[in-house]
């Protein structure tokens, strides 16, 4: 099921995508906001009736934004911001349709100050990407351990699409939503 459902993802994501090839760095934040949602439903599958994704969001009391988080059922943003309550919160994610790297950026700093903002909340918090290039994969793995997960390395024509990426993540997922086994 995990790999038929992988590989749904990524025809998903290509649908949407694909005609925006070619047309420059513009639609990046574009195709990032389409991974996340097409992410959030895939993994919403694997939640129990008690949890929740919620697109773009903020921790209440802290100034980052993660691109997902998994909440409580019927968790509500607090007032008329997209901040929801610490104890409504279950885990946060940033998820990347392709890495958050480019030659200007200092790769292991970036990474960090993620997973240390995510310490600093004192909630789970995992890194996932749709695709990432062998060498900043492994710096990804490096910096982030088991919090990163990587669904492709390499490019998307000459990629190798990791299942046991997925399957590992829809673990953690199970285990976050209190899914008994």
């Amino acid at each position: 099921m995990t790999k038929e459902e992988l590989d749904e993802l990524f025809r998903e994501y290509q649908q949407i995508v694909s005609p925006l090839d070619g047309t420059g760095q513009s639609w990046t934040k574009y195709k990032g906001e389409a991974f996340s949602i097409i992410l959030s439903a895939h993994l919403t599958r694997h939640l129990t009736n008690d949890h929740e994704f919620m697109e773009r969001g903020w921790v209440e009391g802290f100034p980052t934004e993660f691109d997902l988080l998994l909440v409580k059922r019927g968790a509500k943003n607090i007032d008329l911001t997209p901040a929801y309550r610490k104890a409504d919160v279950v885990a946060l994610i940033e998820a990347k349709a392709s890495g958050v790297y480019s030659k200007k950026i200092d790769a292991d700093g970036e990474l960090k100050k993620y997973a240390d903002i995510a310490n600093g909340i004192n909630l789970p918090y995992f890194y996932i990407t749709r695709r990432e290039n062998e060498f900043f994969s492994e710096v990804t793995k490096r910096v982030l351990g088991e919090k990163a997960f990587i669904l492709q390395i390499g490019t998307d024509k000459k990629g190798i699409i990791c299942y046991d990426e997925w399957d590992r993540l829809i673990e953690h997922i199970d285990r976050l939503s209190g899914k008994q086994f």
